[in-house]
């Protein structure tokens, strides 16, 4: 998997480890001192050790199957929904508390984006979460995402060694425990996005529109009215997905485009100014801090990807 020649393989795990030294390097410095340290430290020993699976002679390991694998997944998605279940929530990470009381101001007839605690996702995130705000537990939607990752893994590996890894990574990176514990719903957010393109990649005909393009659209406008990035991603697949059939894929957008709007509309109706002062695209933009050009930097950049990728793990890179 990590020969030279293999780049897409070799950055994906540097990004993966260079984001996981930096929270450490935030939390460590925060509750466990020398934060330098044991960024440098955890970067070194977990790249050493990933690096050495990859040269472990997996044919010979005949005690290690997909059917293993799948139980090891399993079993980490069980021991997730437990500590989420049982656990209390730690930090003071205001994801999870706000999705409950946008919820919460929703079914009392109160304008959710005017919230103290800054909700910054789009409608369709909310309505995502619902199920389990029922459940009496919102962080049961990153078990969901959990749960959408091990059913990637299995999908999109070719071999007992490339799954195997991949769970190893899952294992080794504080994000994932991270998002855990102070009830994010990111890692969840970004699955709901990836994995809508895993089954597009598989049911979806570009040259026919038909029942399914029709409803793959609407979906995909659902989850773009979830958070802004997704767009990012969803720009690239679509310019790669569509580039042999360029009119489809202008009415499959705009059919996208369309459901992300119908979904702020009612919001905007219910009360205009609240919602340019105080709703999702105020909350992000003054979250994400960047100067517009960055911004438009960014979005071309995010254009050349789409039409520079050939196949759908390009995509996912």
């Amino acid at each position: 998997m990590f020969k030279k020649l293999n780049l897409v393989n070799n950055i994906s795990v540097a990004l993966i480890f260079l984001i996981s030294g930096l929270y450490l390097f935030k939390y460590s410095g925060i509750y466990l001192g020398h934060p330098f340290f044991l960024s440098v430290l955890y970067i070194m020993l977990i790249s050493g050790f990933i690096y050495l699976s990859d040269k472990l002679p997996w044919n010979s390991l005949k005690f290690i199957s997909e059917k293993i694998l799948i139980i090891v997944l399993s079993i980490l998605v069980l021991g997730a929904l437990g500590w989420v279940t049982f656990m209390p929530r730690f930090g003071n990470v205001g994801r999870l508390p706000a999705i409950v009381d946008w919820i919460d101001r929703f079914f009392s007839n109160r304008f959710p984006y005017n919230s103290p605690i800054t909700p910054s996702g789009f409608p369709f995130l909310y309505f995502l979460a619902m199920p389990f705000y029922f459940l009496k537990n919102v962080g049961y939607l990153e078990i969901f995402g959990l749960i959408l990752f091990s059913i990637a893994v299995i999908r999109f590996s070719h071999s007992v060694k490339e799954t195997a890894i991949k769970i190893l990574m899952l294992l080794i990176v504080p994000v994932v425990y991270y998002e855990l514990v102070v009830r994010g719903e990111l890692f969840a957010n970004a699955m709901f996005a990836l994995f809508l393109l895993i089954i597009t990649e598989k049911y979806l005909d570009v040259d026919k529109i038909n029942l399914k393009f029709f409803l793959s659209a609407i979906i995909f406008g659902l989850v773009l009215s979830t958070r802004s990035v997704v767009g990012l991603v969803y720009v690239i697949y679509i310019l790669y997905y569509f580039r042999g059939e360029i009119k489809n894929g202008i009415i499959f957008s705009l059919i996208a485009i369309a459901v992300f709007i119908l979904m702020l509309v009612p919001f905007v109706a219910w009360d205009y100014k609240s919602f340019i002062s105080n709703g999702p695209f105020a909350i992000q933009a003054f979250l994400a801090h960047l100067p517009i050009w960055v911004l438009l930097a960014v979005f071309v950049f995010t254009i050349y990807a789409g039409l520079l990728v050939s196949n759908i793990h390009e995509v996912f890179f």
